[in-house]
């Protein structure tokens, strides 16, 4: 199997299995809410201290798009936000499959008050995974707001297909490195491509990492604003990062970088030869994966594969190896790298792309383990029976520090 040629046939699998089936209500989502209602907002922030290396305007400030989701008020029969408000800003191979489901409807609702008075809520930073938006991450941070954590998906103009801005600027990435070519890439196997790209966005994930530290920063201005939503109602003492496939490797390298982070998730990602794979960790960090890492013993296996999956495997257990504080690694059996997204919920895939776990039960176990270990290392609940072993679910294979 080459790397290469999966994340082409990812795409092309999406765009022609969309199910035209538009629901009625949130409940496509699969999951059933916390004690809070949910509201959203859309916007973009513009970090005017950084110049966006992946334009070749010196001029460009780097732009992110943001989408918070909050406990919130509202009332008995509110118009809820449908999935995605702005799909005319991505590019064609994202609207190919998102347009027919961009309507879908979802349980938040737009500008809502924050619930509560007084209350202050934990921060949470979410990274989508690459040639994706951040809203495909909105089954677990719309889940994760219902339970009182503000949340806020961040978008990164080079690797979630944006097309333009909201103010309608263009965007075009022309700073792009230079890769080999199609029939070079062709070769490779899974662990040459894996290397060569990992070269490539080196660059990539300092930016990355940066756009987290200024989702923080722009947040602890909004809660000193009086006109904000959010004036002084964030717990910046409780803050987390989590993110799906490239997206997560950026968290966890966030949470280690930036002091203000307590703790990260990696939903089934690569390390690509960040940092942390050499040093370790010294916050809690939660990684879930597919099981690919499982390798068979007799049958049919491809070397050049086998030899790549060991070799990603080992720098993992090369990082926790090393790491000073709590650490969960857990594998979902049936579960394919589409399944951390929303991707499954939306649209009807094969299972060698989307797996053979049905989505809606790899949904709810992906957000109870998120769920509990934020709940452990944010809000120190004392309670985490599925990290602790004291729940067992059949799908999950956890492996945790020796005691």
């Amino acid at each position: 199997m080459k790397t290469a040629v999966t994340v082409c046939t990812l795409i092309i699998g999406i765009a022609s299995s969309v199910a035209f089936s538009q629901p009625t209500d949130g409940s496509w989502l699969g999951y059933q809410p916390g004690p809070y209602k949910t509201g959203t907002m859309l916007d973009m922030w513009e970090d005017g201290d950084r110049e966006d290396i992946t334009t070749s305007d010196p001029d460009d400030n780097r732009r992110i798009m943001v989408q918070i989701w909050y406990p919130a008020s509202h009332d008995d029969h509110p118009e809820f936000v449908p999935y995605s408000a702005r799909e005319n800003l991505y590019q064609e191979f994202i609207r190919s499959w998102l347009t027919p489901v961009a309507n879908y409807p979802t349980n938040s609702v737009l500008n809502a008050p924050l619930a509560g008075e007084q209350e202050q809520y934990p921060l949470l930073i979410y990274s989508h995974g690459n040639r994706f938006p951040l809203f495909t991450g909105t089954a677990q941070t719309e889940f994760l707001a219902s339970h009182g954590y503000i949340v806020v998906a961040i978008g990164h103009p080079d690797s979630s297909g944006l097309a333009s801005y909201p103010d309608g600027k263009p965007y075009v990435y022309d700073t792009q490195p230079s890769m080999p070519s199609r029939e070079e890439l062709m070769k490779m196997i899974a662990h040459e491509f894996y290397l060569t790209e990992s070269a490539d966005l080196a660059r990539l994930f300092e930016a990355h990492a940066e756009d987290f530290s200024f989702a923080i920063d722009r947040m602890e201005g909004l809660s000193e604003n009086s006109e904000s939503l959010f004036y002084h109602r964030v717990n910046f003492d409780q803050i987390g990062t989590f993110g799906w496939s490239r997206g997560g490797a950026t968290a966890l390298q966030v949470a280690i970088d930036d002091d203000r982070i307590k703790a990260g998730v990696l939903l089934d990602g690569d390390l690509f030869q960040r940092p942390m794979s050499r040093t370790g960790t010294h916050v809690p960090i939660l990684m879930l994966e597919n099981p690919s890492y499982d390798l068979p013993f007799g049958g049919e296996m491809d070397p050049n594969r086998q030899e790549s999956i060991s070799a990603l495997d080992s720098e993992k257990w090369g990082m926790l190896n090393r790491s000073t504080d709590d650490w969960y690694r857990v594998r979902i059996s049936g579960a394919a790298h589409l399944n951390f997204s929303d991707v499954p919920l939306l649209v009807d895939l094969n299972p060698t792309v989307a797996g053979t776990i049905d989505p809606l039960r790899a949904h709810e176990l992906i957000r109870s383990l998120v769920f509990e270990f934020f709940g452990k290392y944010l809000r120190h609940d004392t309670t985490a029976p599925i990290l602790g072993g004291e729940q067992q679910e059949s799908e999950l294979r956890i492996a945790r520090p020796a005691q």
